[in-house]
């Protein structure tokens, strides 16, 4: 039997269903996620336009949070689990659409697994006994925060901190979602060219992010220069606002404080 929903839907699904539910065994079918399965089109053409008509920066979105350990223990199959599956069905009706999901949550897991740094490891039992470097780590949830909601591409786009191997998570496990959003920046393009008359151009930090998004980045020296403080910055944060732990070291080196364009704009 063939799925009743169309590829973006499909993957809309699986995003807004989320990821760390499913991993958790209590994924959930409710109104909005079928709603935003039906909306995702719209919702990126509002974003796409909203980006191109200011010239200001959205503030910086949050990186998605994690549990280190939790995840750590969720993707070391590298595959969902029997229990995960049957949860998944228990709430998708149709059967084609369910067994989609099961494997674009096996996708997901089997890279996440392979990519997660892991931390110092006990010499005797080879339990993994402390995190990874903070740095490794944000970088990670970087681009996870990506594999389980693509939408996060265009919320990075936004506030300015775009970068290309985000694009290459989003085509990896969102296709459909990718060509949608390529098609729809066409549109808002010449959208905002309708409106404004064939003199307006984005900004060049914006047609920067724009051949980003579109898989054919523009170097742009200030914005590189920006996203190399960024993760610094955010390191730095992380650590100030965490206890020491126990019985180790902390990091040498300068760290650089830096931000997004869209927390310079908070800022300003």
């Amino acid at each position: 039997m063939e799925s009743t929903i169309n590829a973006l839907e499909l993957e809309t699904l699986f995003a807004e269903m989320g990821l760390p539910s499913i991993l958790a065994g209590k994924p959930r079918l409710s109104k909005a996620v079928l709603t935003a399965a039906t909306t995702r089109e719209r919702d990126i053409r509002r974003l796409l336009l909203r980006f191109l008509a200011r010239d200001a920066w959205e503030p910086a979105a949050e990186m998605v949070a994690i549990d280190y350990a939790e995840l750590l223990t969720q993707l070391s199959a590298g595959k969902l689990s029997p229990a995960q599956v049957n949860a998944v069905n228990a709430v998708v009706p149709d059967q084609e659409d369910a067994r989609e999901i099961c494997n674009m949550a096996d996708a997901v897991i089997g890279w996440a697994n392979g990519l997660l740094p892991r931390g110092d490891a006990d010499s005797v039992t080879g339990e993994v006994v402390d995190e990874p470097p903070k740095v490794a780590l944000l970088d990670f949830r970087r681009l996870w925060g990506v594999a389980i909601d693509p939408m996060a591409v265009l919320a990075d786009l936004g506030d300015g901190s775009l970068t290309d191997d985000e694009i290459g998570v989003l085509g990896q496990f969102y296709p459909e979602t990718q060509k949608t959003v390529l098609a729809l920046k066409q549109e808002a393009v010449a959208t905002m060219v309708a409106r404004r008359g064939k003199a307006w151009t984005p900004t060049s930090d914006k047609k920067a992010l724009l051949g980003t998004l579109a898989g054919t980045p523009t170097i742009n020296p200030a914005l590189a220069a920006t996203m190399q403080q960024i993760y610094a910055a955010q390191e730095m944060a992380e650590m100030q606002a965490a206890p020491p732990p126990p019985k180790r070291a902390a990091g040498g080196g300068d760290q650089s404080a830096g931000a997004t364009p869209g927390q310079q704009s908070a800022a300003g």
